[in-house]
């Protein structure tokens, strides 16, 4: 028999916090926190540009950085580029998602393994909208590579890009644990034996 102890459920409780720690990351975004924009364009000796969830900026090579308004599905034009609000609209997503595992995660905290189910299936909603933000974010970085597309510049995924990937995989872990620790929390078990009896007969 192979059974799983309530100890199963610490492992998943871990991973909704870290993939909730990571989205709510990626979801403050320029203009707040210059470093996770979800991409980057260097222009080398005219400086950078970065796309974050909420708004553009360009930094000149001292690192002194102006900014769009702030706001959802805003749109960038400079240096002869141009990035429509198309394009940038569904970065709002990954905020969504954070939300939902805000709400996964105190399912997964409340005791005695009532909410197991809803704990689970909320943390897979969560990494479903999480893969649609992602999703954005690999289309906003093909966009720009095509509009950036010029000898001596490059286009990158910023930190807020892999912190939204980072947190699609460890809901999808989440949503497995978090499943299997409250199982085991309401008294059932997996029954590995009973299956191989019939071989024995």
């Amino acid at each position: 028999m192979l059974n799983f102890d309530r100890s199963t459920c610490v492992p998943g409780t871990i991973f909704l916090i870290v993939a909730f720690a990571a989205g709510f990351l990626a979801s403050i975004s320029l203009p707040f926190l210059s470093a996770l924009e979800v991409v980057r364009v260097n222009l080398f000796s005219v400086g950078q540009i970065r796309l974050g969830i909420w708004t553009g900026c360009t930094y000149d090579p001292h690192d002194n950085k102006h900014c769009l308004p702030t706001g959802h599905g805003y749109e960038f034009i400079g240096l002869d580029g141009f990035v429509s609000a198309s394009w940038t609209r569904g970065l709002a997503i990954t905020p969504v998602a954070t939300g939902v595992t805000a709400i996964a995660l105190v399912l997964a905290l409340i005791p005695g393994g009532k909410y197991g189910l809803f704990a689970s299936g909320t943390s897979f909603l969560a990494a479903f909208l999480m893969l649609l933000a992602f999703a954005c974010d690999i289309a906003l970085l093909a966009k720009t590579k095509n509009v950036y597309d010029a000898p001596g510049i490059s286009t990158s995924a910023g930190a807020g890009f892999w912190l939204t990937f980072v947190s699609f995989i460890f809901l999808c872990v989440a949503g497995c644990t978090v499943c299997i620790g409250h199982r085991r929390s309401n008294g059932e078990s997996i029954e590995l034996g009973g299956v191989f009896k019939r071989f024995r007969r």
